[in-house]
């Protein structure tokens, strides 16, 4: 086995021990009260913490990219947004930039002041320095306030996917099924 196989693996059997202990060290707390409004629904994912205090995570990001021209360093990238119900109040956006990459075309931020549950939310940016010669990011990130409670969501794109993180524990956890 590999040196770097083996090292991926103890990275992530590390992790998941510390996901374990704190998951089963954490007070279980009751259903949030956004969960019994309205709009909530059983297939509307939830979050408890994040960086910007409780959170619920009902809206749905999903980050695509592309060249602009062939064999061009400028990339489009763009973000859809999409949420499981109508939301009649502001939404903030913004984007968030990976080192060496910068924004020729387009807002890093901005408002929303409704989104539709069957009329999904486009935004788009062209950068350079987004390429497979080191592995950088570009994320979008939004988020409202209704009744009292945040809702938000997110989304993060690398421009070499293989060599994240992520794909490595994907990786370390084929391997171990595979045995």
């Amino acid at each position: 086995m590999s040196i770097k196989i083996l090292a991926s693996f103890f990275v992530a059997a590390f992790v998941a021990i510390l996901l374990y202990y704190t998951q089963s060290l954490a007070p279980k707390s009751s259903t949030p009260a956004f969960a019994k409004s309205s709009f909530a629904s059983a297939d509307i994912p939830r979050s408890q913490f994040s960086s910007k205090g409780v959170v619920n995570r009902v809206i749905q990001v999903k980050i695509t990219h592309e060249n602009v021209k062939k064999n061009s360093d400028k990339n489009a990238i763009q973000a859809e947004v999409s949420i499981p119900f109508d939301f009649n109040g502001p939404l903030s956006y913004r984007w968030k930039i990976g080192e060496n990459v910068t924004v020729i075309e387009g807002e890093l931020t901005g408002q929303l002041s409704e989104l539709r549950k069957e009329s999904p939310a486009k935004f788009k940016i062209v950068v350079t320095g987004f390429s497979l010669e080191s592995n950088h990011h570009v994320g979008f990130e939004i988020l409202g306030e209704q009744s009292g409670h945040r809702i938000s969501g997110d989304s993060l794109i690398a421009s070499d996917p293989e060599s994240t993180f992520e794909n490595v524990v994907q990786n370390v956890e084929k391997i171990k099924a595979s045995k």
